[in-house]
């Protein structure tokens, strides 16, 4: 990244714009556990993508199935679990997939790999099924943005706001760390090459985000010298 800290803002919100277009009938997921910001910055991406005049879907996970997610956390894990992978399944089916087939950008609030920081007394049941929905939709995630809060922070800010949480919470800090250690190990999992770690607090966040669209995944090559003046 020490190449492309030497890009202006002007010029890399310029390149940026050029490059969407490769982006249509892509996934860009943000995962992270509670307070960590996926929901702020979906919506924000989502909202730069949608004023440079393309098309955008910015959705979110649970919340496809008819289900009171408030109440899903006094559930048994395992039952839990089964609730968040069938609303998955729908989410793919009667949201996502419609949307890439009309090349649209789509960006998840969380996605696969909430499944294993929060579900991991279920990771068997859980590989099965990603590997056989996956193995459709894999092809399309463009980029899995990791936002590594401290889980000391997160569990200040989601005590903050636990009235507005649905689904999954964290009940301590020790549950916090786990699920942030959990989503550690996600990092060396397949497909390697389209994650990327964000370190939180950052003042620069969105130009990490846009860099890493840009240039991280063999996409634009850095401009000459002769060009960034």
């Amino acid at each position: 990244m020490k190449n492309l800290s030497r890009l202006g803002d002007e010029k890399l919100d310029h390149v940026f714009v050029q490059y969407l277009p490769l982006l249509k009938g892509k996934i860009i997921v943000f995962e992270g556990i509670n307070g960590s910001g996926k929901t702020t910055y979906a919506n924000m991406l989502g909202k730069m993508i949608s004023d440079t005049g393309h098309d955008v879907l910015v959705t979110q996970e649970p919340g496809h199935i008819p289900v009171d997610w408030k109440s899903v956390k006094s559930l048994d894990p395992t039952a839990q679990c089964l609730l968040y992978l069938a609303d998955r399944a729908e989410h793919i089916k009667s949201v996502i997939q419609p949307a890439l087939d009309s090349s649209w950008i789509v960006i998840c609030d969380r996605f696969f790999d909430s499944s294993y920081a929060y579900h991991s007394e279920c990771s068997s049941m859980i590989k099965h099924f990603n590997l056989s929905v996956l193995s459709e939709i894999r092809t399309y995630i463009y980029r899995i943005f990791w936002l590594d809060l401290s889980p000391d922070i997160a569990a200040n800010i989601v005590a903050e706001r636990e009235k507005k949480s649905v689904g999954v919470v964290p009940k301590n800090l020790k549950d916090f760390r786990e699920i942030s250690d959990r989503y550690k190990q996600t990092m060396g999992m397949s497909p390697v090459r389209k994650r990327h770690r964000i370190s939180l607090p950052s003042r620069d966040v969105l130009r990490e985000i846009k860099q890493s669209l840009v240039f991280g995944d063999g996409g634009f090559k850095l401009p000459d010298e002769s060009d960034e003046s």
